[in-house]
C-alpha cells in the first residue's frame, strides 16, 4: 500500500492505515524537531503534537495533495509556537547530546567531525537549516524541497549552493560567524 493510499484510507477513519502513516514520519517528525529543539524530550513532545494535530485535521487535508509538504509545515508551525511560548530552552549535557545526535548523523566521520559539522550548521538561519535538513537527511530533491518550503526549485539551487559556501567559511575560519554577528549589532 502507498503513502497516498495510507491517507486515503486513514481520513476514511481507517486507525491501522493511520498507524502506518505514523511509522512512516515518525523518525521524520522526531528529527525536524530535534535538529530545532536539541532536547530529546522537548523533540517527542512536538512529535506526538504532530501526529495529534494530522488526526483531528485529515479530513480537511486534500489527499491528492503532498502528504510530506502538510505535515512539514504542521510540524515548522508547532515549532514557531514553541519558541513563542518558551524562552529558553534547556541546555542538554554534552554526553546526552552525543548520544542523541548518533541516530542520524553518518558513522564513517569521527564524533569530533560530527560535532563540528553539527555546531557549523547551527550558526546557519533556521530556513538555511531546513533546507540542509531536507536535502542531506531527508534525501529530498530541488523540486520536492521547493514545493515543502514554498520556493522555486531554482531557489533551492541557489540557496544550497550559498550555505555550502558558508558552512565552508564557518569550518574554515568562522568569517560567516563574525558576519552575522555583524549584521545583528
Amino acid at each position: 500500500m502507498d503513502e497516498k493510499e495510507l491517507v486515503i484510507r486513514a481520513k476514511n477513519g481507517d486507525i491501522e492505515a493511520f498507524e502506518k502513516l505514523v511509522e512512516l514520519y515518525k523518525n521524520r517528525a522526531f528529527s525536524l524537531a530535534f535538529v530545532r529543539l536539541r532536547n530529546r524530550e522537548d523533540a517527542r513532545d512536538i512529535m506526538q503534537e504532530v501526529f495529534i494535530r494530522i488526526y483531528y485535521n485529515l479530513k480537511r487535508f486534500d489527499a491528492n495533495k503532498n502528504f510530506f509538504s502538510w505535515f512539514y509545515k504542521i510540524e515548522m508551525n508547532l515549532l514557531k509556537n514553541y519558541y513563542r511560548h518558551k524562552k529558553r530552552i534547556k541546555e542538554n549535557s554534552s554526553e546526552e547530546r552525543d548520544e542523541d545526535f548518533e541516530f542520524w548523523i553518518n558513522d564513517s566521520i569521527s564524533m569530533e567531525e560530527k560535532m563540528t559539522l553539527w555546531n557549523a550548521i547551527e550558526k546557519l538561519r533556521d530556513e538555511e537549516k531546513d533546507i540542509v535538513l531536507l536535502r542531506y537527511f531527508e534525501n529530498l530533491d530541488d523540486s520536492k524541497i521547493a514545493e515543502t518550503l514554498g520556493i522555486s526549485p531554482q531557489n533551492v539551487r541557489v540557496k544550497l549552493f550559498r550555505i555550502k559556501q558558508k558552512l565552508l567559511e564557518i569550518l574554515e575560519g568562522g568569517s560567516y560567524e563574525q558576519k552575522r554577528i555583524d549584521e545583528h549589532h
